[in-house]
Parts: C-alpha cells; structure tokens; sequence
C-alpha cells in the first residue's frame, strides 16, 4: 500500500496516526495491534445484524482484511474506530445480499450459556456471587435487546458497548444525528418496557412456585 497525503494530522491522537503509518511501511505487528483493540467494535457491529455464528466469524475476519487493504485511503478526517465500524457495517450489508441471507429482524435469543465476546469481563472477580448476578443481568439484558429491531439494537449496541457518539454513529450509518438520537431514544423505552415485562413475569412465577 502506498502511503496517501495526510490532512488534519494534528487534529487526531497522535499515536493512532503513528501506528498507521508504521502498518502503512510494512509493520505487521502494528496490524495486529489494530485488531486487537478493534476486533470489539467490529463484532459488536455485525453481531445484531447476523444471525449464524459461523457467518459472524467469517464477516470478522473479513472486514479486518478490508482495513488493511484500504488503510491508505484513511484521510483521517473522522475518527478511526467510526471508519472502522462504516467498514464493517456495510461488508456485512454486502456479505448478507451476496449470500442472499436476509438482514436480521427477528433476531434469535443467545442460546443457554452462549456469551457474547468480552461479556466475562463486566463481572468483577473478586465477589462470586456478585458476578453471578451481574452476569445474569447482563444475560437479560442481551435476550432484550436480541429482541429489539435491527436498527435499535445497532444503534444501543454502539453507543452503550462501544462508546460511540451520535456523530459517529450517524456517519457510520448514514443517518443525521437527530435521526439516531431518536433511534437511541426508541431503543432504550422499548428496551426498559421489555426489561419490566421480564422482571413482573419472573416475579410472578415466584409467587406460584
């Protein structure tokens, strides 16, 4: 890859732009860096939008390929992590459309025991019975989101899990930020709404039991 002319350097974290450019001479240690610290925003973007496990995996790999392979046109104009998930997010339009798989709606419930990748780390380690709550809870909060529209559970996804702005989420989506906003928004009161259903039919069932 030949190294393109850099604009708005000083405006971006100076040790991303370095590892960049130490990728863009060849560096393949830097490469696995970059997958190491993005590899979380990546399947956090194709995980909602895939159902089969085998097909999330092999979309991973690919969009990890693609970054290295369009590197050189990174005009660093936005934020890395948001060019990255625009990448990812688009591969696995085109990866679904190519496969003839249709965009996930109605997405599965985790199977009993599946965890979401970097879902352990949530539990602090030093209260057993603590991490054994928390990681119910986050199990529940999965199964709901798992339930939500495909576009709300991206957008949640994103913005909770990843940290993303409205602004990055907007331009990686193509959407005005105001449009996410209310994505957001709808996510949260549908999210809260099925959380509370789960929480009355729990209870209920303790009561008969």
């Amino acid at each position: 890859m030949s190294e393109s002319p850099v604009k708005n350097v000083k405006a971006y974290p100076e040790d991303e732009s370095l590892r960049i450019r130490r990728i863009l001479r060849g560096d393949r240690e830097a490469f696995r860096g970059i997958v190491e610290d993005y590899k979380g925003l990546v399947f956090h973007v194709v995980y909602p939008m895939v159902a089969n496990s085998a097909d999330r995996e092999e979309i991973c790999q690919d969009v990890f390929v693609k970054v290295f392979e369009k590197l050189d046109s990174f005009a660093f104009r936005s934020r890395f992590s948001t060019w990255i998930a625009r990448i990812a997010y688009y591969h696995t339009l085109n990866y679904l459309r190519k496969k003839k798989l249709a965009l996930v709606e109605d997405f599965p419930e985790p199977e009993q025991g599946h965890r979401v990748e970097q879902e352990g780390a949530w539990a602090p380690e030093e209260n057993a019975d603590y991490a054994l709550q928390q990681a119910e809870m986050q199990q529940a909060i999965r199964r709901e989101i798992a339930r939500l529209p495909h576009i709300h559970r991206t957008v949640i996804t994103l913005f909770h899990l990843e940290g993303l702005t409205l602004a990055d989420i907007g331009e990686m989506l193509d959407l005005p930020q105001n449009t996410v906003k209310s994505h957001l928004f709808r996510a949260r009161q549908r999210l809260k709404e099925q959380l509370m259903d789960r929480l009355k039919a729990a209870d209920h069932f303790e009561k008969k039991v």
